[in-house]
Order: structure tokens, then C-alpha cells, then sequence
């Protein structure tokens, strides 16, 4: 969404509710639309994270403040361009996307020329590790976070864990869990690296923990 905040706003809340279940805001960020009424093109996320043999959505958002004609268009792999929206300002999905391909959107005012321009690409995602809290609050004593993992294909997995850059230490195993962790210390880097357990022993993904 494009939000115009009012003279003197300092902060925001951003409030997520579900009819039913949870909601998990993953990825979100503000991007300062100028004052002076300068285009402005946002593609969230980008790079899109997408599960193995699955496609992405991508959240496509403009404003050119004063052009109720502008349009937004789109290319994939260089073929045609052909209008994806239209409108001085607006915001819509983009389903579909697939790792390997190359989207580009193009901001049109007045101008022949797009006055903005944005290339969107996807990453496959085989595997998540997450730390949850992370940053670990502080306090007396060590501080404690929850290490949760899951291999999308099923797959074995071991995770290592590394302390301030020094050597692994294997720390758990399993192609999915969740690991109480009640040992991290103020001012060390923790990372947490999730392997497979074939041949190749390939990174499949990593997260890094501090307090």
C-alpha cells in the first residue's frame, strides 16, 4: 500500500490479524515517498523466496502523484512489454514467479521513456532455519531463543552451530524441529548452518543469532 503520513508523524504501527490461525509477518519495510512528487516503483519482496517445485508472489506498488493515466508494465525474459496496471497510484500481486526467470516493471507518467524501472528475479528455497527471538533480549544470565528447522523435500538434515566464527559443533538432526537453545551470551555471533545429509553435504540455509 501507498500511505501518505501526516506532518510530523514520528513512527507506525503495523497491526496483522487472521479470521482464524496465525498471522507471521515475514517481510515488511518502508520505503519515504519524496515530497516533491518524484515517481516512485517498489517490488516487495525482491529477490522472492520460493519453495522447491512452487512459484512466488511479489507486491507490485507506485505512485507518480500527479498522472491519473500513468501505467506499469512488464517484460518477462525480454519478450513483449504489455500493461500489468494503471492508475497515478496503486498496488497489486504478481503470482507466478519462477526462479530462472528475469521480470522487469516499467513506471510510465508523461514520458515516453519509463520514468522508473524495476527487475524482479526469484530464489528457489529448499530449506529454512529460523531463530525465534533473535536478537535475544538482554538480561541477567544467558539468554534463550528457539531453534526451528524443516528440509521442504523431506529430506535428512543436521544442523552445526558456530560460535564467534570458531569451529562447528553438530547440534541437532533431523529433516524438521524446534531446539530450545538457553546458552547465548551477550556480545558473540552464534550461526546456525543446516546441512544435508547426502554425499554432498550442501548448505541449505543458515541463520545468525545475537544478543
Amino acid at each position: 500500500m501507498v500511505v501518505r503520513a501526516p506532518a510530523g508523524s514520528r513512527y507506525a504501527v503495523v497491526h496483522a490479524e487472521a479470521a482464524a490461525g496465525t498471522v507471521w509477518v515475514d517481510d515488511y519495510s518502508f520505503k519515504k515517498i519524496p515530497s516533491d512528487c518524484e515517481p516512485v516503483l517498489f517490488v516487495t519482496p525482491n529477490p522472492v523466496s520460493v519453495p522447491a517445485g512452487q512459484s512466488g508472489r511479489a507486491t507490485i506498488s507506485w505512485n507518480v502523484c500527479c498522472n491519473p493515466e500513468a501505467r506499469v508494465t512488464l517484460t518477462v525474459d525480454d519478450g513483449a512489454e504489455e500493461v500489468f496496471a494503471r492508475g497515478q497510484s496503486g498496488l497489486r500481486f504478481f503470482d507466478g514467479i519462477k526462479p530462472g526467470t528475469r521480470y522487469e516493471f516499467r513506471l510510465y507518467s508523461e514520458q515516453v521513456a519509463p520514468t522508473k524501472t524495476a527487475s524482479l528475479s526469484a530464489i528457489e528455497r529448499t530449506a529454512t532455519i529460523v531463530a525465534d527471538p533473535n536478537p535475544v533480549s538482554s538480561g541477567p544470565g544467558p539468554g534463550h531463543t528457539r531453534i526451528s528447522w524443516a528440509t521442504l523435500a523431506g529430506a535428512g538434515a543436521e544442523i552445526y552451530v558456530t560460535q564467534d566464527g570458531g569451529p562447528e559443533h553438530l547440534f541437532a538432526r533431523g529433516a524438521t524441529g524446534s531446539v530450545d537453545v538457553p546458552w547465548i551470551v551477550t556480545g558473540s555471533t552464534y550461526e546456525f548452518r543446516l546441512y544435508s545429509t547426502d554425499e554432498s553435504r550442501r548448505l541449505l540455509a543458515k541463520t545468525i543469532v545475537n544478543r
